[in-house]
């Protein structure tokens, strides 16, 4: 999966990956939390990435293949208004055994 090291603000964010170097291709997206003004680390396992076409899910799209990841990206999540904070430190691949 993937890690996110970050200092949140209370909103909820989406961490994205790309897997096609096509502009118009499937998004895979997973929400992850925040508490304000506190470190944390997100563990995120491919498994829970949602594959998605300009903000609608895919049902028909492959699960996410981490061997073809190409791009990764943040975005505020649920359309929530307002001034944001959102501090990253790392995002790293992790393996469990």
């Amino acid at each position: 999966g993937l890690a996110i090291s970050f200092m949140g603000d209370g909103n909820s964010y989406k961490l994205s990956v790309v897997t096609e170097p096509r502009f118009d291709s499937v998004v895979y997206r997973a929400v992850f939390n925040t508490e304000p003004e506190t470190w944390e680390v997100a563990r995120i396992p491919f498994e829970q990435f949602v594959p998605t076409f300009r903000g609608r899910t895919v049902s028909s799209a492959p699960n996410l293949d981490p061997s073809n990841i190409s791009s990764v990206g943040l975005l505020i999540s649920q359309r929530q208004e307002g001034i944001f904070r959102l501090k990253v430190y790392s995002i790293t691949a992790y393996k469990t055994n």
